[in-house]
Order: structure tokens, then sequence, then C-alpha cells
């Protein structure tokens, strides 16, 4: 069993903190890449000596609590030890119904950048 989490969340101002789960490494977004969080995972993951690792947005927490999650987790809490209690090789932290839309919907929350993106 792993022993090891490095649990980031990524946030952007000051007050996004008290949002963050009490086990989470905070990791202040200074900018915004061309690659979106990515870049942030590229300078993480590489550093980590951790079993498992997760790059999470601010709002996990928020996410977890809404839309289909309650329904398919049952329990929306979250804790190290869960976590680290099962054995994966990735976990999905915020799962989806089937009929959920990533691609659109981040058409929709990135606007012209995401689009360019998807041309490139």
């Amino acid at each position: 069993m792993a022993t090891r989490l490095d649990f980031y969340q990524i946030y952007f101002k000051d007050e996004q903190k008290n949002e963050l789960y009490d086990f989470a490494i905070p990791y202040k977004n200074e900018g915004i890449t061309d690659w979106f969080e990515n870049a942030i995972i590229c300078d993480l993951v590489p550093k980590s000596e951790a079993d498992y690792i997760s790059v999470c947005s601010w709002r996990l927490k928020q996410k977890r609590e809404m839309g289909s999650c309650p329904f398919i987790l049952k329990d929306t809490s979250l804790s190290r030890e869960k976590i680290l209690s099962h054995d994966f090789d990735i976990a999905v932290l915020r799962p989806f119904s089937k009929g959920h839309q990533s691609l659109r919907l981040s058409s929709n929350w990135h606007g012209k950048a995401w689009d360019i993106g998807l041309q490139a």
C-alpha cells in the first residue's frame, strides 16, 4: 500500500485558500500559460517522490459536492487516509455522469484560447 501522497491544489486568489482540503499542499498560480494547468503539472510531478501525486483545482471540494457527483460517490468527503486506503494507478476524484461533455464545456470555460489550442 502506498504511504505518501503529494496532494496539490492550485489557487489564484488568497481567498480561495479557504476552500482547499486541510491535507492539501497549496500552490498559488501567478499566471496563465498556453498550456493551462499542464504547465503546473509538468513542474510539480517530476519533483515529487510520493507514491501518489495529485494536482487539483481549488474548487475540487465544491465540484465533488455538486451535480451528479453525490449520486455517483454517495460519500463526497475526501481525506489523505481515504485516498491512500485504495490501490490504483489513476484515481478520478471528480467523477462525471456518462452524459458529461467535457470538451464542449471546456470550450465554454476557456473560450477562444481553448479553440485556438485545439487547432494547433
